[in-house]
């Protein structure tokens, strides 16, 4: 869940709880 939304920006905004669970599961199965 974003607190803000990417309408309340000018700029792109990422939902980096995602990004992390997605790295930490590579990370995981990698070794």
């Amino acid at each position: 869940m974003l607190l803000v939304r990417p309408e309340d920006s000018q700029v792109p905004i990422f939902d980096t709880t995602a990004i992390h669970a997605a790295a930490a599961i590579e990370i995981a199965l990698a070794g």
